[in-house]
This record gives C-alpha cells, structure tokens and sequence, in this order.
C-alpha cells in the first residue's frame, strides 16, 4: 500500500485518510492534493509513485502535467489587460491580430475567445505535430472556418483555447503567454506552475500514464472523431505523443500542457478568489475576477461535453460540481486533474494524479477527496 506524506492541519486528517484511500485503488499510481483555507494551506498531501513502474516516489516538488486546468492560467496574461486598460471585451480580435479576420471569424470579439464562443475549438488543417512551432498553429487557426458563428452558443475550445488567448496577448504585449506567466503571476507569487518547462523541470515530471480504452483519449487519437480531428495537430496515439516527450513537456501548448503541484493550483486558485472577495489576491482586480467568473453559457456543446463557462473558467454544475457552491470556480483536466476556488468558503483545492482515469471514473478520485474536505469543514 502507497505511503502518504506530506501535511495535513490538525482537523483535516480525514483527508490523508481519503488520499490513502484512492491510493489502494491497483489502478492508482501517484497523487497529489492541497487545500488552502481562510489563506492557510491546510492541506498538502501526496503518495504513490511518478512513473509506471512504481519506482519512483512522488515528491514534493514533483510536476505533473494538469491539462486544462491551465486554460485559466493561460487566460490570465490577457485578463489581466482588462485591468491595465490595454484591451476591451468588445475589441475585434482583428483590431490586434488582422490575420484571423478571415473564414467567417471576422466578427469574432476578444470577448467570444475568451468565453469559448469563437467556433474554433480545433485546428484539424494542420499537420500532426504542427502544435509543437507555434507560428505554425498560429497560421493554422488564421485560416480555420468556425464550427458555429461566434458569439453563438458556444464549444469548449478543447485544443485551441490557449493559443487564441495567449496570440491575442502577444500581439499586444509581445511577450508569449508562458513569459507572461513565470514573470507576472508564477514568480512574484512563488508558484511552481506554468508552461515549457526547462531541464531542470522537467526532470522532475510524473510520467502521465493513459488508462487503455479510455474513451476521451482514445478519441483524441481517433482522426474519424471530432475530438481526433481537433487534436490532429499533436499526433497523440500508438507510435506517436504521449504527454511524456521531452518535446511535449518543453513546447508552449496552453489548452494542455501546463505543469505544476497540488499544492501551487491550490495556492493560485486560493489567490483568484481573495481576488474575487476583494481580499487582495494579487493576480486581478476584484472588478476584472468577478468579470472572469460571470457564466457565458451553459449546455452540452457540439463535443457532447455539459459546460456551464465563464470567462477562462468553469463554473460548477453536474459535470464538474467542485465544491457544490454553484459560485465556485475552476477548472477540470483529462483524467481527473482539477482546481477550484469556492469564495463564499475562502476555500481552494488542487488534485494532480499522472495515472489518466477513464471516462465518468476521472472524477472519482477527486471528489472522494474534496467530500473529506466538506466533511472536516462541517
């Protein structure tokens, strides 16, 4: 049985109680879990190993990747425009990038890309590998038709999300979006979080590991699905990507490839929402973060994925309940990565596993963890 270790404040040890119990799982091979309440990190606890083998121990300062729970970290460069006034909601896309005013995007407002109404969740004209330069998923999105008009409904930009908003924010600050992160969000506020890692980083990277028949990531490797249409351009599958290339961990691909710790998705989400309550978490201000979680939309969208979105974030609904405070915010990962941040409790979590949890059973592991929490906080 894998030993946890870590912290846990007096009053939260049910929760080591539930990482140990996730971890008894054979399935399982390493986590991560943190939880920051009332600006106190009361929780972070970890266990299992960061490689298939079970060799290796998880660390402290292990990373692991935590897919799209970087969308909003990858949002946050161009919100935070909003706050210096460099950037409007109702801006043209084109006013600050005139290529993407072709196909049918000519409309397409920075409001639209961030709230996952600009009809471009893909890019499946361009080539496997195409995401790794990106000049070249640049180019790619300049000529992609949208799958619906923008500001229309509205599709969780699954592969795309990260290069719209972080191109947006180049062209007006000209710094890419990972530069932006480390210098203005992750090293004043001491996180171990962020994009393009260097040797050092990726060093101590858990190996993601996929579940075979998983039905998400056997779709993206699927080129007759939609979803495997839309992730073309990473080549993930049999003989190609698996999350684990040295490539993959170093390439600045925002939509899924941020890296980082429990305990620092915990302390990030823990600073969006003192930002939200006006307690001064540092990263936006309070008018700019109750903006980033206002909802946009909420419907099973053209993937068949149950959103309730705002801008960067996701709200809690069914699908993604986080604390059960339809007020929360944050965001899911492939396979049960997850952060949040529940205002109304000045509560925040972060979950990071390697093992990739199939289908309706990513959540699982997380929510037994986040109910230990509900549980100590009565």
């Amino acid at each position: 049985m894998s030993t946890v270790s870590g912290h846990a404040a007096p009053g939260f040890e049910p929760v080591a109680d539930a990482l140990a119990e996730n971890l008894a799982d054979p399935a399982e091979i390493g986590e991560a879990v943190a939880v920051v309440h009332e600006g106190e990190l009361v929780v972070d606890l970890r266990g299992g190993h960061r490689d298939a083998a079970r060799v290796l121990p998880w660390e402290a300062d292990t990373l692991v990747c935590i897919f799209s729970v970087g969308k909003p970290v990858s949002a946050l460069p161009l919100l935070r425009l909003l706050d210096q006034g460099r950037v409007a909601l109702d801006d043209l896309v084109a006013d600050h990038w005139p290529e993407y005013a072709q196909a049918g995007k000519e409309a397409t407002t920075v409001d639209h890309v961030l709230s996952h109404q600009a009809g471009i969740p893909g890019a499946p004209g361009a080539p496997p590998g195409a995401v790794f330069e990106w000049p070249a998923m640049v180019r790619a999105i300049e000529a992609a038709s949208p799958i619906e008009a923008p500001g229309v409904g509205g599709c969780y930009h699954t592969f795309t999300y990260g290069h719209l908003v972080g191109e947006i924010f180049r062209r007006i600050d000209g710094r890419d979006v990972a530069t932006a992160v480390a210098e203005d969000i992750a090293g004043p506020l001491g996180l171990d979080l962020g994009f393009g890692l260097d040797e050092a980083q990726r060093a101590r990277c858990a190996q993601v590991v996929a579940t075979p028949g998983d039905p998400l990531t056997t779709s993206i490797a699927d080129p007759e699905t939609m979803m495997g249409r839309f992730w073309a351009p990473l080549g993930y599958g049999p003989g190609g990507e698996d999350f684990n290339s040295e490539r993959c961990r170093a390439a600045v691909m925002p939509s899924f490839n941020c890296h980082g710790t429990a305990r620092d998705v915990a302390r990030l989400f823990a600073r969006l929402g003192d930002d939200l309550g006006g307690e001064g978490g540092g990263i936006l201000s309070r008018e700019t973060a109750q903006i980033a979680v206002q909802e946009r939309w909420a419907h099973v969208d053209a993937l068949g994925l149950d959103c309730r979105i705002a801008r960067g974030f996701r709200l809690s609904n069914a699908y993604a309940p986080f604390s059960g405070n339809p007020a929360s915010f944050g965001h899911t990962g492939i396979g049960g990565a997850l952060g949040f941040a529940d205002p109304d409790r000045r509560l925040a979590f972060g979950f990071t596993p390697n093992r990739l949890a199939p289908g309706p059973g990513a959540s699982l592991y997380a929510q037994r963890l986040i109910d230990a929490v509900m549980g100590c906080l009565g």
